[in-house]
């Protein structure tokens, strides 16, 4: 249970300013407005609600949220439910009905798998380690797949992160050093421009992946994402979920959504130089309605340099504590992230006129 948010920001009026304004219909219509209360200085210390004040809005307030006047405590009870599938619409409906039949303001919130915070010392390698490569870069180990018809397996990132032949480091958090975990036997080619603004749209040097395969010395292999849980299925890119999670060697666990699907886009790479990219999506952190656009962007958190070979992942239909790929992040505008689809991923390695085709698959 937690207070209702406009009865909150209502009390925080008064208690400044003494106002009982109906200030709610114009915050409702435009919720971009600051609320009068951002105005204020910040203040710290103890400051006890009245639970028993009412704006002088209430009563019609509580009509518009399908409740009786005059029965309404200021408070509203928040539903969480594990990731929702397909399968769970019905169910999900169905509560939504009976909650707008109740005498109590709620709302439902979706949130991801809760977990108790300690970690097992493992010197497995599994997604979202920070890596690094003879050439010099450094960037993110999305995670580690088999190949169906070899039954070896192999840990990928990015082609401009580990160039073929590099051989790759993974730091390890529990030495503070770096240890070697193999080297890159294949990674996709680019066809780059030197100078920024080439049409890209059908570019026929446009690449749909940014690939590399690590052949993996190391026998512990997990087949787990840091900061997600464990891989059990790739997602094509016909059944790519709007809410997906990310864990960045730089940036960490982030939340996402996935918003802009099959685009064209020109990105920078580490020489200088410019490639087309055609067929990848783009994600942008998750939109919080209860807080304002300006404080949004200066508090968003996006992909960041060095998240570059992470796994896109989202919870599987297998269950909520187990997750699919999607994708993987290849670059950033600070705004948005953009990723190749598991698609371009899984026909590139199977593609016969590379040296070695594989049949990429979960281990």
């Amino acid at each position: 249970m937690e207070y209702d948010p406009y009865w909150e920001m209502a009390w925080n009026s008064f208690f400044w300013t003494g106002s009982t304004g109906d200030w709610l219909g114009d915050f409702t219509l435009h919720p971009h407005r600051p609320s009068p209360i951002l105005h204020d200085p910040e203040y710290f210390g103890i400051r006890n609600y009245d639970i028993d004040w009412r704006p002088n809005w209430w009563n019609y307030y509580c009509s518009i949220r399908g409740l009786k006047a005059g029965t309404t405590e200021p408070f509203q009870i928040v539903f969480r439910l594990k990731p929702v599938g397909k399968e769970d619409a019905n169910k999900l409906r169905q509560l939504r009905y009976a909650i707008l039949n109740g005498r109590f303001l709620s709302r439902i919130e979706e949130r991801p798998t809760a977990r108790l915070v300690a970690t097992k010392t493992t010197s497995a390698i599994e997604g979202g380690e920070l890596i690094r490569s003879t050439s010099g870069q450094t960037g993110t180990l999305g995670g580690v797949l088999s190949a169906a018809n070899t039954n070896a397996h192999y840990a990928l990132t990015c082609a401009h992160v580990a160039a073929t032949g590099d051989d790759v480091e993974v730091f390890d958090v529990n030495k503070s050093s770096w240890r070697k975990i193999g080297h890159v036997i294949e990674a996709s080619s680019f066809s780059p421009h030197p100078q920024q603004g080439a049409q890209c749209y059908f570019n026929k040097n446009a690449m749909d992946v940014d690939i590399a395969l690590i052949e993996l010395i190391s026998q512990e292999k997990s087949t787990r994402v840091k900061g997600i849980g464990p891989i059990v299925d790739l997602i094509d890119s016909a059944n790519l979920p709007r809410s997906v999670e990310v864990y960045g060697g730089y940036s960490g666990k982030l939340q996402l959504e996935a918003n802009k699907f099959g685009i064209w886009q020109e990105l920078e790479m580490p020489d200088g130089n410019f490639q087309c990219f055609s067929k990848i999506f783009e994600l942008e952190t998750k939109k919080n309605w209860s807080i304002s656009n300006n404080i949004q962007n200066i508090i968003k958190r996006n992909i960041q340099t060095g998240d570059s070979g992470s796994w896109v992942c989202a919870h599987s239909s297998g269950g909520s504590s187990v997750f699919s790929v999607c994708g993987q992040i290849i670059g950033s505008d600070t705004i948005s992230g953009f990723a190749c689809m598991m698609d371009s991923i899984k026909k590139w390695s199977s593609d016969n006129t590379r040296q070695t085709p594989l049949a990429l698959r979960t281990i």
